[in-house]
């Protein structure tokens, strides 16, 4: 178990038009997973409402990038920022003496 560390710095623009990978839950899919998903409306010259969600699962499964917020964000005219973070023993496993570990 180590902390977090700093992100690998890159060269030029980043490529956010895909979705980043999920968290590992059970199947391991990549540890690099803590981003957000920032959907916007195509068109809006007005100041407009954000919407933070957090997906659900019961803190055992779930990521923002099993929904599709185009919809949304078109029909209601909001910016929604999915949160990808880490669950099950993954994000809220912690131990003794373990700095940084769930929740301490």
């Amino acid at each position: 178990f180590e902390a977090p560390q700093p992100a690998v710095d890159w060269a030029g623009v980043r490529d956010a038009t895909r979705f980043a990978p999920s968290c590992p839950q059970g199947k391991s899919i990549s540890e690099d997973c803590l981003y957000l998903n920032v959907t916007t409306p195509r068109q809006t010259g007005a100041k407009i409402p954000v919407m933070v969600w957090l997906h659900g699962g019961g803190f055992s499964a779930g990521s923002p990038n099993s929904y599709d917020a185009s919809e949304l964000v078109e029909q209601g005219k909001v910016i929604i920022v999915g949160v990808e973070f880490r669950v099950n023993v993954f994000g809220l496993f912690a131990f003794p003496g373990l700095k940084s570990s769930g929740g301490q």
